[in-house]
């Protein structure tokens, strides 16, 4: 007696129609298109990072410090990466151009996440390296209960010694739900109560499958500079493919992404 199995009695359709997760990296940041100078980093000198002093009337106060030398203007860097996804399927009388297609579709469904897990990495590297973040596990009776609002509060605090101008906090997709009713959702968007933009970030140290998370970090920085290019398709096969009716096609895109006045944090261990 011959067996067929479950799945080969079915018809082939459509899958269902996705939509990339809301909230993410991409609702918050404007990205320029990218040159070919711009795919080897992109650096610059800011003037948005200065705090200003008070003085008073000498005349009036007497005993007023002199006037102290301003920081030098921030220097920003962007540095470049680029994200694929290798798509290795058998030809099997599918045309180059559908395979193509298909290594596209899947790319950008999962482009935004790898986006998110590499820039977090570099948040925490760039926080650890300049020793701002700050640990709200014991903090005092005095703080919000709620550890998430506590994070909050701090890199919203923090942001205004960093910068004058708007930052963009940064956070788990974990950390984001625990906060609902502390964060506004406008056109798209997420923010804090204080207007500042947040990203609700999927990839994410230490949000792994199957898993609750022991402890949780929160990134805020200054303005975001940032470029990407176009979706890149290449195509070939691997090794002896074509003797196995085997195509392989690379969908890619370059980045470079950076922010001005530096990183603060705040992180807690449950």
């Amino acid at each position: 007696m011959t067996t067929i199995e479950y799945p080969a009695l079915l018809n082939l359709t459509n899958a269902p129609t996705g939509v990339p997760y809301r909230y993410g990296l991409f609702s918050a940041i404007d990205f320029d298109s990218i040159d070919a100078h711009d795919r080897a980093g992109m650096t610059w000198r800011s003037d948005g990072c200065a705090r200003a002093a008070v003085t008073l009337d000498a005349c009036k106060q007497p005993a007023i410090p002199p006037l102290t030398a301003s920081d030098c203007g921030f220097t920003g860097t962007a540095p470049a990466f680029t994200v694929y996804i290798l798509d290795e399927d058998s030809i099997a009388g599918v045309s180059i151009a559908d395979h193509e297609a298909q290594a596209r579709a899947r790319f950008l469904t999962a482009e935004q996440w790898a986006v998110e897990e590499h820039i977090a990495g570099e948040l925490a590297i760039a926080a650890i390296a300049a020793g701002s973040i700050v640990d709200v596990s014991a903090a005092g009776a005095k703080a919000p209960s709620d550890p998430y609002l506590l994070m909050l509060a701090q890199v919203e605090s923090q942001l205004a010694l960093l910068t004058g101008n708007e930052g963009v906090i940064y956070m788990s997709r974990f950390g984001a739900a625990a906060l609902e009713t502390s964060l506004i959702r406008t056109g798209g968007k997420l923010s804090t109560t204080l207007g500042t933009p947040v990203v609700a970030m999927g990839g994410w140290p230490g949000i792994t499958a199957n898993t609750l998370p022991t402890g949780d970090a929160m990134y805020g920085t200054g303005p975001v500079k940032a470029a990407r290019g176009e979706v890149e398709i290449y195509n070939g096969t691997a090794g002896d493919g074509l003797g196995l009716n085997d195509v392989s096609i690379i969908a890619e895109r370059t980045y470079a992404f950076g922010w001005d006045c530096g990183v603060v944090g705040a992180e807690i261990t449950f």
